[in-house]
């Protein structure tokens, strides 16, 4: 299949005539057409929880078509590339929400091809009032490296980016792991008596 469109491209400075062929974009040619298309590169959202009022801790086998859906709207808005997000909770309901996002993946490769990742955000953050936002202050609790290898493998090997508090006890060889392993660490939060060379200088 192919597809000719003509848009303005603001990274070239320029109008042009686009040629897809089978979503691949085969030719890129000047034009001097008048038009209101404006074309730019994909977005990349590095955390969604969840969109459209689905969620993306699927736990079961009904839920699966939420990453699906959740895709879908996001390409319409423009973003390409996204990472599920699941939350701070027990470890039997982490498990599960990996579990079922691999599982969705595994089963549709149309909707894997924009989810390069998964996004464990917490458990392992601040317990206190404030830096720990909306998460359940019942289920915060100090990195803990095997309960993250479990996940990972029920994931397939997809977590991709950990959000952890720096400062909380233990976090230092987890950071290091989670490297090692070529895992990204986001910082969620670190306490302001702290500096970040106390916090990372060992890692």
């Amino acid at each position: 299949m192919t597809t000719t469109l003509t848009g303005h491209i603001p990274i070239l400075d320029g109008t042009y005539e686009i040629t897809i062929q089978d979503k691949t974009i085969v030719s890129l040619t000047p034009s001097n057409q008048p038009t209101d298309l404006c074309i730019g590169p994909t977005l990349f959202d590095i955390q969604v929880n969840g969109y459209g009022g689905r969620t993306c801790r699927i736990a079961s086998p009904d839920k699966r078509d939420a990453l699906a859906y959740i895709t879908q709207l996001l390409r319409e808005n423009g973003i390409g590339w996204w990472l599920p997000t699941i939350t701070t909770a027990s470890a039997a309901a982490l498990e599960a929400a990996f579990k079922g996002c691999a599982q969705a993946l595994d089963a549709d490769a149309d909707t894997a091809a924009s989810i390069p990742g998964l996004h464990l955000e917490g458990p392992y953050i601040s317990p206190l009032e404030g830096p720990r936002g909306a998460h359940t202050l019942e289920h915060v609790r100090p990195p803990d490296w095997e309960e993250f290898c479990r996940l990972q493998e029920l994931s397939g090997g997809r977590i991709r980016l950990v959000t952890i508090a720096p400062e909380e006890e233990g976090s230092e060889s987890f950071i290091k792991n989670c490297v090692q392993s070529g895992v990204v660490v986001a910082m969620g939060w670190a306490d302001e008596n702290r500096g970040f060379e106390d916090v990372f200088s060992p890692c």
